[in-house]
């Protein structure tokens, strides 16, 4: 890749213009609408976010708590001088991504809404950021009747008289220190915080991804299925601008319930998951075995390691059907958002299919490291110096993760004093516990706040046991924590159907035979219902336990 050609990106409309371009005839979009198949290419899209960006500079749209019209905004010309903030929320679909590129390319800021937050917490999230109107679906704007600035995004249409201005002149507007978006945080601990992100920020980690990754599985007009959370950051970095970035098209998926079919109907190249999307997949294939195949699978593995030595990839013909559910084209899933099962990966791997493990934080807009063909280890997250250090630096101080770049944030909007405790000279202090190796890869090992510090002395990762747990096929998901004498830790384990007790007595014996004695469990509890989660799969550990580790009663 030449590096001069993201020089001259300073914006996030500008990544979408190099690609109009480069690719103007390639497609950038595929979905159903209405029950019928729609293409756009890079040139087509391009027009229409000129189109709605012309009108969102001329209309000045303010907020006005007072106004009962929700659908006429007030008009007040010089309030977008500066840019104001909308709000965002939707699925990842077309509507969602005409208004994300829109909404910036008019020179405003993107507050990025989780769509199925409740009315009272998006009220109070666009207070918190100072948010002039919302952009949202028909579904989250019912109960906002009395707000002027109010859009449905997959509704609207733009007036006949509406004027659109040049793209040169849009492009002006804006520049690589402008406020893009405003990004919450996950939230699992109970306290999500608003991170400021630049465009310089997005453009810069565009090619930390794009360093990171490489062009082996990645090429204009290669399709990738995008289907997670828009307002997760993961999915806007690397499910749609680094995408963009090498002139891929995008198959939108409306319900992970039709993943299965979209695949097979787009045959994507690659896809961007989460783990809990990796295990699904491994479960449903196999669910769909039989015994014997089930008994072969092992050893047939082991077959196809020794193909692939030779140069036979065998694993398409003893593994079809994990390959057909993947649309028969998959040549990589990317991962990210919470921590991969080692396990899990090596699964795929001897499947036949790679998966890249990526890491991140909203904070570094998100996409901080991520493996790539030749340099991959189970349970590495990324060759640390593959990446520019202009970019990203990464180090370790008291086995905590420090990140340094361009695509660190210059903070929490609206709260100094969080900012200066966890952005210091330009280091980023992430929370995580982390270690490069002698060979330069990065590991992560957990959250420094989920580390369990027990009266004995003993130091238990809540998280690094709550995976080994979850390897045993019985456990769907669990929550370690400490007893409540502080001497012992010990688990709530949600499973998959029913388990004897005999069998998870087995399970507690065999899971702390693996363990140093200081990481043993006491015991297993059964709960009844699966824990609540973010988004993005991570157990709200807030909900259950106090701060001290222990459960709630």
């Amino acid at each position: 890749m030449d590096r001069k050609d993201l020089i001259e990106c300073k914006t996030i409309p500008d990544l979408l213009y190099r690609s109009a371009s480069m690719h103007s005839q390639t497609p950038f979009l595929k979905f159903s609408e209405n029950g019928r198949e729609r293409c756009l290419t890079y040139k087509d899209f391009l027009q229409e976010v000129v189109q709605l960006a012309s009108w969102l500079t001329g209309s000045g749209i303010v907020y006005d708590a007072t106004a009962i019209n929700r659908n006429v905004p007030t008009h007040n010309p010089t309030s977008t001088k500066s840019g104001i903030h909308i709000a965002l929320a939707g699925r990842f679909s077309y509507a969602w991504i005409l208004w994300y590129f829109a909404i910036l390319l008019s020179g405003n800021t993107v507050v990025s809404m989780n769509p199925d937050l409740s009315e009272d917490l998006i009220r109070q999230k666009m207070r918190q950021t100072n948010t002039c109107m919302l952009a949202a679906e028909g579904r989250v704007l019912e109960s906002f009747h009395d707000l002027a600035g109010c859009l449905d995004i997959e509704r609207f249409s733009l007036p006949e008289e509406a004027e659109t201005l040049s793209l040169k002149t849009l492009r002006e507007k804006i520049n690589g220190e402008k406020l893009a978006m405003l990004a919450f945080t996950s939230g699992t601990t109970g306290s999500t915080k608003v991170v400021m992100l630049t465009h310089d920020n997005l453009v810069s980690d565009v090619y930390c991804c794009v360093q990171s990754i490489g062009k082996e599985f990645f090429q204009a007009g290669n399709v990738m299925i995008s289907f997670l959370p828009a307002f997760h950051m993961f999915q806007v970095t690397a499910g749609l601008l680094a995408p963009i970035w090498y002139g891929m098209t995008l198959a939108l998926v409306p319900d992970i319930r039709k993943l299965r079919n979209s695949c097979v109907r787009y045959q994507p190249s690659s896809m961007i998951v989460v783990p809990t999307i990796l295990d699904g997949l491994r479960k449903m294939i196999i669910s769909s075995m039989t015994g014997m195949e089930k008994l072969l699978m092992k050893p047939v593995a082991r077959f196809c390691q020794v193909g692939a030595v030779i140069g036979l990839d065998l694993t398409g013909l003893f593994f079809r059907k994990l390959h057909q559910a993947l649309g028969g084209r998959m040549k990589a899933l990317i991962c990210g958002g919470a921590a991969l099962d080692p396990d899990l990966w090596r699964w795929f791997k001897n499947a036949g299919v790679t998966v890249l493990t990526g890491y991140g934080s909203t904070e570094c807009s998100p996409v901080i490291a991520c493996s790539r063909k030749g340099h991959v280890k189970a349970g590495s997250v990324g060759f640390v110096e593959i990446v520019s250090k202009n970019y990203r630096s990464v180090r370790i101080r008291n086995g905590e993760l420090y990140v340094k770049g361009k695509i660190v944030s210059k903070g929490y909007y609206g709260d100094p004093d969080q900012t200066r405790e966890v952005f210091q000279d330009g280091w980023f202090k992430t929370g995580d516990r982390a270690y490069i190796d002698s060979d330069g890869y990065l590991f992560i090992k957990g959250r420094i706040n989920s580390m369990l510090i027990l009266r004995n002395g003993n130091n238990v990762s809540a998280e690094a046991a709550e995976e080994g747990l979850m390897r045993f096929d019985e456990i769907q998901s669990a929550l370690v924590y400490k007893s409540i004498n502080n001497e012992n830790v010990e688990a709530d384990v949600y499973l998959n159907g029913t388990v004897s007790q005999e069998r998870l007595s087995e399970i507690l014996e065999k899971y702390n035979a693996e363990v140093p004695p200081s990481q043993c469990l006491l015991q297993l509890n059964v709960v009844n219902n699966d824990f609540s989660r973010t988004a993005l799969g991570k157990i709200k550990r807030y909900l259950y336990l106090a701060e001290d580790g222990r459960k709630k009663l």
